[in-house]
């Protein structure tokens, strides 16, 4: 028997009606719900130390470090090895006090901290849950590929670019699983990364078009249909996003029509979007069944090591004005108008590195880590420093930003690991990040960016790789 054990839990974190109206990030607020948000938590434990993957029905979050007080006073995690995400959903109401849509008002803010603190209160909960229920496990790694994604930035016919459907841009279909079973094969859970935008149904509402209604929109909605599907092990199905700044789902809450003068005109689908959402997601789920099926006995193990490192990255930021002195968010839609581009705060960009090492102990001392440092040292040394990867590891690289899809799909071919998984929205947001193209082009990702033309990629990818070879 390996030294694996693991488990994990749920708690629902729809906010009661009591709470009602729900504000949102966006100048909305919800008054009912179209299917209930939870949190989800898988814990794994080594014999030496534990692990926390916890995932959240949310558009974005904060509070990070008080979720890790509360787990390490809890439950006595180290506070590096908790690992947070939100799944991006914009039918969800806000906990993030950080963000700029919650920012400076204070009756909305007052209401985000309550509601945070129910958060982090079902966090515990849902994380007590899965150590009550720890048991020896195996776990492994797999990839397939789901095409209910695409690029967003589409160049329309009058020249400009906006949200649309390029499907020749950049866009990563990888479906990467972390699947966890017990030793009678039972499935306990499984951790998913996509990189997509959970808006199938921004922006919508009831029947009688009344109340904006809560959901977890796309990432939520797999979940469900996941957890259902596999009732009978009680299975928990964590979803998170990777690197999908300028993606969208393939089915969304309106569809453009083309017209002959070069324009184009959006229309609504109203309640609609709620049925293409589910259809959508469960179009989703069946993808990532079929790399469940494909996964081979062999390659679980029951033996887990793990290594975190963390780092933050000051970003130069950038406000973007109206001729007219209006600052603020700025969507894309009148490309007449004219901004100036002004030094603003820094951002500062929290990355955190995870190194799974499958099949392997933990070290029990310093000398077989910095033996088993060496022997790697002297393998990428013998092989001439070529980019060899390592396939005896999964690297997940978290950060709380929004990463376009071409920086991610750069990262992983630039990183020292076989397997790189970039996790976004993990932790108090920053916003996009596009790459040099989104701002030459004036691209959504442009518009609400908060940090300058030319220093994303350029500042974060050195730190990233030497990350990496921190843990390699």
């Amino acid at each position: 028997m390996g030294n694996l054990k693991a488990s994990a839990g749920k708690a629902c974190i729809t906010p009661p009606e009591s709470m009602y109206p729900a504000p949102s990030f966006l100048p909305i607020a919800f008054e009912g719900v179209y299917k209930d948000l939870y949190v989800r938590a898988l814990v794994l434990d080594n014999g030496q130390e534990k692990l926390a993957l916890i995932t959240y029905d949310a558009a974005d979050m904060s509070r990070s470090e008080d979720m890790k007080s509360a787990l390490a006073e809890a439950y006595g995690f180290k506070k590096e090895n908790l690992c947070f995400a939100a799944t991006h959903s914009h039918e969800a109401p806000t906990f993030d006090n950080t963000h700029d849509g919650n920012i400076g008002d204070p009756e909305k803010m007052k209401w985000v901290v309550a509601y945070g603190d129910l958060v982090i209160a079902q966090t515990v909960k849902a994380v007590g849950a899965a150590l009550g229920t720890m048991r020896p496990a195996k776990i492994c790694y797999h990839t397939g590929e789901s095409y209910i994604n695409v690029c967003r930035d589409e160049q329309f016919e009058d020249g400009t670019w906006g949200q649309g459907m390029d499907f020749t841009g950049p866009c990563d279909h990888t479906v990467a699983l972390l699947q966890v079973r017990d030793l009678q094969d039972h499935l306990i859970a499984q951790w998913i990364n996509f990189g997509v935008h959970g808006t199938c149904c921004y922006m919508q509402m009831d029947e009688k078009h009344e109340k904006y209604l809560m959901a977890g929109d796309l990432p939520g909605m797999t979940s469900e249909y996941l957890e259902e599907r596999y009732r009978e092990d009680g299975a928990v199905f964590l979803w998170c996003s990777g690197a999908a700044a300028n993606v969208n789902p393939i089915f969304g809450s309106d569809y453009y029509k083309y017209n002959h003068d070069k324009s184009h005109t959006s229309v609504p689908l109203g309640y609609e979007a709620w049925d293409r959402c589910e259809a959508l997601a469960q179009r989703h789920a069946v993808d990532i069944i079929k790399a469940m099926n494909a996964i081979e006995p062999q390659e679980f193990s029951e033996d887990l090591s793990f290594a975190v490192v963390e780092q933050t990255v000051s970003l130069p930021g950038q406000k973007l004005v109206r001729k007219d002195g209006t600052a603020g968010m700025i969507i894309p839609g009148d490309h007449s108008i004219e901004l100036d581009i002004l030094d603003a705060e820094p951002q500062n960009l929290r990355l955190k590195l995870l190194v799974l090492r499958l099949g392997e102990k933990p070290a029990d001392s310093c000398a077989e880590k910095n033996a088993e440092k060496d022997t790697d040292k002297d393998i990428n040394s013998n092989a001439n420093k070529k980019n060899i990867k390592n396939n005896s590891k999964v690297a997940i690289l978290s950060m709380n930003a929004e990463l376009v899809a071409e920086i991610g799909l750069r990262l992983k071919e630039e990183v020292p690991f076989e397997n790189l998984v970039i996790v976004t929205h993990a932790g108090e947001r920053i916003g996009y990040l596009p790459d040099k193209s989104g701002y030459d082009r004036r691209t959504f990702a442009f518009y609400t960016s908060k940090v300058k033309d030319g220093v994303t990629e350029e500042r974060i990818t050195p730190v990233i790789l030497k990350m990496c070879e921190e843990l390699s």
